[in-house]
């Protein structure tokens, strides 16, 4: 069982650059309750608790661990691609609303940066070229999200946001641990609740809805393990996915 939190481990401690390129390539936004491609409107909190272990990963995967955090993400930055501005553990104000950011921020944050973000909340790479979202960005980079404020907003709201969105995309969640659905939970976090879309990028998400529906748990590691193919040239990605795997194998085993 231990082997895996070795693994993630010494993913917490590749190339911050290579963590980086992960960010950059995310295909869901953050607003459960929201309006994104990904999104189910105004789904309550999950009730449901994941394991410790899914929780680290999860800010592994995001921001690597404090020191990495407060070196290079306690500020608002643009990942990349589809993303919008993004604050704390992967909390992408581009899929957010105004009432989401107040509800989740609005007792952790100074009303002066609450007003700062407010000009770039709605706004991701999908409407404007990488140019205008650099110009975006910039006023906005003097807020700061300490990693204790970050790591609360994440696993106070964020991440039974997220839980709820897999719960209402996938059959079955309830009978899998807080390992395995946790898997699920950070491909979510990464990919969206894409497991309906159409394409061959998107295979082996919806072969999870398949294999979920059916209660067929034990082939769905190799289908989190196959995703890696779509990242010929991004590590962090392809590592991701395979320690979802084995997170959520490591589930199975109980």
């Amino acid at each position: 069982m231990n082997d895996f939190l070795a693994r993630l481990h010494a993913y917490a401690g590749m190339d911050p650059e290579l963590l980086a390129q992960a960010r950059a390539r995310r295909e869901g936004g953050f607003a459960p309750r929201g309006s994104s491609e990904s999104a189910a409107p105004n789904l309550p909190p999950s009730q449901r608790v994941l394991s410790d272990a899914a929780y680290q990963a999860i800010i592994v995967f995001e921001v690597s661990g404090e020191a990495v955090y407060t070196a290079r993400y306690q500020h608002p930055l643009w990942p990349g691609g589809r993303s919008g501005v993004t604050i704390g553990v992967g909390y992408d104000l581009g899929y957010a609303t105004t009432g989401d950011v107040q509800r989740d921020w609005g007792d952790v944050l100074p009303a002066g940066s609450l007003g700062q973000l407010a000009a770039v909340i709605g706004k991701t790479g999908t409407q404007l070229s990488a140019d205008q979202m650099n110009a975006l960005v910039a006023p906005v980079r003097g807020v700061t999200v300490d990693f204790p404020s970050a790591n609360r907003v994440f696993r106070t709201r964020s991440a039974p946001l997220y839980t709820a969105l897999t719960e209402h995309s996938l059959a079955n969640t309830d009978q899998l641990n807080g390992d395995s659905l946790g898997a699920l939970v950070s491909l979510v976090y990464n990919r969206g609740a894409s497991f309906d879309t159409l394409g061959d990028r998107y295979t082996e998400m919806r072969a999870i809805r398949d294999l979920m529906k059916a209660a067929n748990f034990a082939p769905i590691p190799d289908q989190f393990r196959s995703m890696a193919r779509l990242w010929p040239d991004a590590k962090g990605l392809q590592d991701r996915r395979r320690l979802e795997a084995d997170l959520f194998a490591r589930g199975l085993a109980g």
